[in-house]
């Protein structure tokens, strides 16, 4: 993704900020969540209550089953819109190309590998350990 900015003159302020947001909302906002609902399960009531409190804050920022299905249903449609935007603006280079070498214009493959299987059950998990905790009353 930097390097794709790089290339296409985008400011490096703009890369280095959307860089350190999707870092906060795939890596950090989901280990903060399973570190605080494993909080609110082994700890204190006082700390619990805490870690309750600010599980609530940033359970609508985990946003990883959204994340999951977005790539899903977009990674499949990254060829296919590729190839016709240079088709429209290049006067049909993929299909000239494609005549040529009997060979698809972009290489992207948009099959569902097994990081997406991960993801999706990474996401299904935290949601409900994040669920429970919430509803969970210490007696």
């Amino acid at each position: 993704l930097y390097q794709r900015g790089v290339a296409s003159g985008t400011e490096q302020w703009v890369l280095i900020i959307l860089g350190s947001v999707l870092v906060f909302l795939v890596y950090v906002l989901p280990l903060l969540a399973t570190l605080l609902a494993i909080a609110v399960w082994t700890t204190d009531p006082v700390p619990s209550l805490f870690c309750r409190n600010v599980l609530w804050i940033i359970q609508p920022c985990l946003c990883s089953i959204i994340f999951y299905l977005s790539l899903q249903f977009a990674v499949p449609s990254f060829e296919a819109i590729g190839e016709y935007a240079i088709d429209m603006g290049s006067s049909g280079l993929c299909k000239k190309f494609e005549v040529v070498t009997s060979d698809t214009c972009l290489t992207i493959s948009g099959e569902p590998r097994i990081g997406f299987w991960f993801l999706l059950s990474q996401s299904m998990s935290l949601e409900i350990l994040v669920g429970l905790s919430l509803i969970w009353k210490r007696r």
